[in-house]
């Protein structure tokens, strides 16, 4: 299968599950302030760099948000893991 081959960086990561969590955790606490910066200032710029405000603003942050805390806690699975 294609996509079932370990490429060395997949070995890498694989057997240093502590430097993924710490990656995980730095690009979650990035999303989460991200998008709580959009939730309480209540404007953003979308994907094609036009300004939004309002209620768009607000749903692009809590996106932003729950994809920082699924970061979160799977950087924190993963050093958890590690550790042990």
């Amino acid at each position: 299968m294609v996509f079932a081959a370990q490429t060395a960086a997949d070995r890498w990561l694989s057997e240093h599950t502590l430097v993924l969590g710490l990656l995980a955790l730095a690009l979650g606490a990035g999303l989460l302030a991200f998008g709580a910066r959009n939730v309480f200032t209540g404007t953003t710029r979308n994907q094609y760099g036009m300004q939004v405000e309002g209620a768009e603003a607000d749903m692009y942050g809590v996106i932003r948000m729950a994809a920082g805390v699924g970061l979160v806690l799977f950087g924190g699975y993963k050093l958890l893991t590690g550790l042990w």
